[in-house]
């Protein structure tokens, strides 16, 4: 300790910067935390959105593959004019794809079992 006593402001100064300095490394600590929890998150949406991919993919394979399936079924209608298929709906719900993929299924079990109908009336 020095042999004079500090003048009050001096003293006032030091704590403040002390205080500030306490801050500044809670604010960095906070920042830390917070960065490792978003890049948690970061990793959790990355798998989310490989899994939606995946997904809307596999829903657009069975609407291909649906499509291909009734032209098969519809090519001995000659009096039928078969158009493309449709593009994809890019304003679709995502959170409908089991019920959207389920009416596909459905339609196309319905094309197929008219078909058989007309072929083999009985």
């Amino acid at each position: 300790m020095s042999e004079f006593p500090e003048a009050p402001a001096v003293q006032r100064y030091k704590d403040l910067v002390a205080g500030l300095s306490a801050a500044a490394n809670d604010l960095r600590e906070r920042d830390r935390q917070r960065e490792a929890e978003l890049a948690r998150r970061l990793v959790d949406l990355d798998v989310a959105m490989a899994r939606a991919e995946e997904r809307a993919a596999l829903s657009l394979f069975g609407a291909e593959m649906a499509w291909e399936n009734a032209l098969d079924e519809l090519w001995q209608e000659s009096w039928m004019t078969l158009r493309r298929r449709p593009g994809a709906d890019r304003d679709g719900d995502p959170t409908r794809l089991n019920e959207l993929d389920l009416k596909v299924e459905q339609a196309a079990a319905e094309l197929h079992e008219a078909v058989r109908r007309r072929l083999w009336p009985l």
